[in-house]
């Protein structure tokens, strides 16, 4: 079975400042993060890859601390040494 993509062109004509000052429509934006394309202005295009290039930086930071599995931090002993006993 064929899996199925939507695509969703939404075009907004805002007056500048609304872009510049308004946080929520910021947030909303950004919350598309690679779902979305912002061709203008420039500003909030370029704010929108700093902001994926901050993530992608923090989340390689936690992939090369190669973090355990879940399953092996409860086989671990001393994973919860306070609350959990093994006596």
């Amino acid at each position: 079975m064929a899996a199925i993509q939507a695509t969703l062109i939404m075009e907004l004509d805002l007056p500048p400042w609304t872009v510049a000052a308004d946080i929520d429509l910021r947030s909303w934006l950004f919350a598309f993060g690679g779902g979305i394309r912002i061709e203008k202005p420039d500003a909030l295009r370029q704010e929108l890859l700093q902001r994926c290039r901050k993530a992608m930086e923090v989340n390689a930071e936690a992939n090369a601390e190669q973090s355990p599995h879940p399953e092996q931090l409860s086989s671990n002993p001393n994973f919860f040494p306070s609350r959990l006993r093994h006596d």
